[in-house]
């Protein structure tokens, strides 16, 4: 029986910062987790040929690059080995079926210069602009407890940047979709053929609320963060990880499933664990899923039945896939300055992206998805051979639990309902998603 301050259990982003946090504060700590190494979903491996890394699920961090998070720990990570690489060129940029191209840049003026109509470009400064001044009211919203005084304290903030004509924007901006704020705040096609496949990595579809605040707000992040990649895959980050708990004394069980979470008193006091108990003087953080925690980590009286109930009525989100493809050499875009972005997706905007998003959400692998495009090896080319080249591709209008095919090409008639992961696994794009993965090896000529 081990006795710390606090026992953190599941070492994702959120598990392993929280340790880390904790140790700097003087706690003790012991961070537990099931699997046989730490990061969730982040990983780096070979999965293709020799040579090749491959980025396995979570693969871009500007949400975690500017993040309080990063800004606290970022020195001591990258003492400990973590480094990013970036773009200071080419965002991002979508590729629509007939071959029209919208590209982001990393300045945003020389974005808002591509766009066919002044108006438009005018607008959309103004928009990043917008969003740029009440960056820290937003973050810190959307990064606190919604009945908590730091809420109330940052709405305040958004309130003496804008008064009462800025919230009730706001408000609007939270329950209006993607799609509906592309059409209204623009005549032209740029702002959704670019934006609205990027919902996709927010969990969020073209029709979702909230979509209104998330498009300007991924869109400003981008611009100012880019788009950074780990330097020799993201188990580096891992790795940075790993070295800077060590170096605080937390301890780190692997291979160490959780059973229960001890109640005494009302309050949470330790962990059992196939190995044995780990008692907590001052608190557990439990890093895992809604279904999990209310509905087997904790005893069952300690959880009140409207909590547990609610608990098993959460609704998991959309899946995702990815393809991981090693290539000889570069592939011959038709349009030679896609050859330079490092993510790009196909889609024609919110309206095929909006449609495999309803079906997806209906059980179906849909028709016509939107596929992400990463281009890693731009920013990094220690990742593959010199000369060669890879992709990472992602699907992730991917159903939770497939029931059909929206193209009726696959017979599904015998399948019924088939999960692509155990129920429990969280879902989102940074870092980390859920993916189920197709390791595909090319030796192709990339011209055909």
């Amino acid at each position: 029986m081990d006795d710390v301050d606090a026992v953190v259990v599941g070492s994702g982003i959120n598990g392993l910062v929280a340790s880390v946090e904790l140790a700097l504060a003087g706690w003790s700590v012991v961070l537990v987790e099931r699997a046989e190494r730490i990061g969730g979903f982040i990983a780096a491996e070979e999965r293709t040929l020799s040579g090749y890394v491959h980025d396995t699920y979570s693969s871009w961090h500007p949400l975690f690059v500017s993040g309080a998070a990063f800004a606290r720990l970022g020195p001591l990570l990258r003492a400990h080995g973590l480094s990013y690489r970036n773009t200071e060129e080419w965002i991002t940029a979508s590729v629509a079926d007939d071959g029209r191209v919208t590209l982001a840049h990393r300045d945003p003026e020389r974005t808002a210069a591509g766009f066919a109509q002044e108006a438009d470009g005018s607008a959309y400064l103004a928009e990043l602009g917008r969003i740029g001044d009440n960056m820290a009211a937003i973050g810190g919203l959307m990064g606190s407890e919604p009945r908590s005084a730091a809420s109330v304290r940052h709405a305040v903030g958004l309130f003496r940047t804008g008064g009462r004509s800025g919230i009730e924007q706001w408000l609007r901006s939270l329950a209006t979709s993607g799609r509906a704020y592309a059409r209204t705040r623009f005549s032209g096609h740029e702002v959704d053929h670019l934006f609205s496949p990027w919902l996709l990595h927010a969990g969020l579809a073209p029709d979702h609320a909230s979509g209104a605040l998330m498009m300007p707000l991924l869109a400003a992040t981008l611009h100012r963060f880019g788009v950074p990649v780990v330097a020799g895959g993201s188990g580096r980050f891992l790795d940075a990880f790993r070295s800077l708990l060590d170096s605080l004394g937390v301890r780190v069980e692997t291979g160490t499933p959780v059973e229960t979470v001890l109640v005494e008193d009302g309050r949470a006091a330790g962990v059992v664990t196939g190995r044995g108990v780990v008692r907590a003087r001052r608190s557990v953080l439990a890093s895992v899923t809604p279904t999990a925690l209310y509905g087997s980590l904790l005893p069952e009286s300690a959880v009140a039945p409207p909590v547990r109930d609610a608990a098993a009525r959460f609704r998991y989100g959309r899946g995702a896939m990815q393809i991981h493809v090693a290539l000889s050499e570069p592939i011959g875009w038709r349009d030679e300055r896609l050859g330079e972005v490092p993510i790009l997706h196909l889609t024609d905007g919110s309206a095929d992206t909006g449609i495999a998003c309803a079906e997806a959400e209906a059980g179906l692998l849909p028709r016509r998805p939107t596929v992400v495009v990463g281009q890693q090896y731009l920013l990094d080319p220690t990742r593959v051979p010199v000369g060669a080249a890879a992709l990472w591709l992602q699907l992730q209008e991917v159903p939770f639990a497939p029931v059909g095919d929206a193209a009726g090409e696959l017979d599904t008639a015998e399948a019924g309902p088939r999960r692509l992961w155990p129920r429990g696994t969280p879902t989102g794009s940074w870092p980390g998603s859920p993916c189920t993965h197709l390791m595909y090896t090319t030796r192709f000529s990339p011209s055909t």
